[in-house]
Parts: structure tokens; C-alpha cells; sequence
């Protein structure tokens, strides 16, 4: 946004040139918000699940 409000002054001749491309902008990843793997409370539930299911078809012992 501010990078955006410089160019508007550099249009209007406000600032100096380049004032806007100086605006350092965050790097963002296309997946940054992907979790890395499941949490161990999900691996324990995955865990219990398979438990239950083998315990069902009798191959648990």
C-alpha cells in the first residue's frame, strides 16, 4: 500500500523518482500457509483409528 502511495506521488511529481521501487515488499510463498505435516494430536487419532479398525476385523491381538 505504501509502495502504491509513492507511485501516486511520483505521478503528481510529489517525490522523487524511484521513491517507490525503493519500497522493499515481504517475500510470500505461494504455500506458506500449508502445514508443514499433521500435529502429533492428529498422528495419535490416525493412530487410534487404524487400532480400532484392525481390532474390528480381529487382527488385533
Amino acid at each position: 500500500m505504501l509502495r502504491s502511495w509513492f507511485a501516486y506521488c511520483e505521478g503528481r511529481g510529489w517525490v522523487r523518482r524511484g521513491l517507490a521501487a525503493a519500497v522493499l515488499l515481504p517475500r510470500i510463498y505461494r504455500e506458506e500457509g500449508l502445514p508443514l505435516g499433521p500435529t502429533w494430536d492428529e498422528v495419535a487419532d490416525l493412530a487410534s483409528l487404524r487400532r480400532v479398525a484392525l481390532d474390528d476385523l480381529g487382527e488385533l491381538q
